[in-house]
């Protein structure tokens, strides 16, 4: 389910490469091998296909259940990992393992399922939850500009909103329209995930989520979770040199 009035407004909004980038708020490693101590014991889930929660600290271990998107958990100690998640063929995300407790049976998660930041929690049309990451909005102005098209110029206005963790760039022009996302202080998996919560939703009871179907350098491009049904024809997720992330969609009636 695209994030709601995702084409023509910024009031409510809306992989990755293995690469070492850390989001705002991090636990400390203490080391490799060491177990480092809990600065910030809040973390929220933001797999929306839910969170599994580990029996061990590891990806092969048995899963006891599966956390809903939005709820938010405390963490006991983290330990440092090497392991990452692999979403398809080319999407790779890395984490640490989070020891939690639930009812007091304790168990692990993968971080690269929560944030530390507190997402917006939405709910479609049929009621399920899903989570946004963009932050609190800032502010919002709009910005011209001319484009040559056929053998003149066209003026065009960019719509521009701050949020927190993102500036988003809205353009309509000719029936079609454009939307950017330059994200800041947010990890890989934190954009992946912002992207799949937006660009997914069920059929037939069944979660459909974006797929990559290619990618070159630092540059990858999905389908939506719900292909022909949804209205978005193009999703590009930009690695810049900076390491800075742009989500680049696009649409057209």
């Amino acid at each position: 389910m695209p994030l709601p009035n995702l084409r023509r407004t910024t009031t409510t909004l809306l992989l990755a490469l293995g690469l070492a980038m850390n989001g705002p708020g991090p636990i400390p490693a203490a080391g490799a091998g060491k177990v480092a101590a809990a600065v910030t014991p809040t973390r929220y889930c933001i797999n929306r296909a839910g969170t599994a929660v580990y029996g061990q600290p590891s990806l092969r271990a048995a899963v006891r259940q599966y956390l809903p998107v939005g709820r938010a958990i405390g963490v006991l100690e983290v330990r440092p990992s090497a392991d990452t998640r692999l979403i398809g063929k080319s999407l790779v995300l890395p984490g640490d393992w989070l020891r939690i407790e639930l009812n007091g049976t304790p168990g692990y998660v993968f971080s690269s399922d929560v944030t530390a930041h507190r997402p917006q929690v939405l709910h479609s049309s049929d009621g399920r939850p899903y989570v946004v990451l963009l932050g609190a909005k800032k502010s919002s102005y709009s910005k011209k500009h001319k484009v040559r098209v056929a053998n003149h110029n066209e003026t065009i206005t960019d719509d521009i909103t701050q949020y927190a963790h993102c500036t988003y760039t809205y353009t309509a022009f000719d029936g079609c329209f454009d939307h950017s996302y330059r994200f800041s202080g947010l990890s890989l998996a934190e954009v992946y995930h912002h992207l799949a919560n937006g660009y997914s939703g069920y059929q037939n009871g069944k979660l459909v989520l974006p797929k990559v179907l290619t990618h070159q350098g630092r540059t990858f491009s999905f389908t939506p979770g719900l292909g022909d049904a949804d209205a978005t024809q193009e999703i590009k997720l930009i690695i810049h040199p900076d390491n800075r992330i742009e989500l680049q969609t696009a649409d057209c009636t």
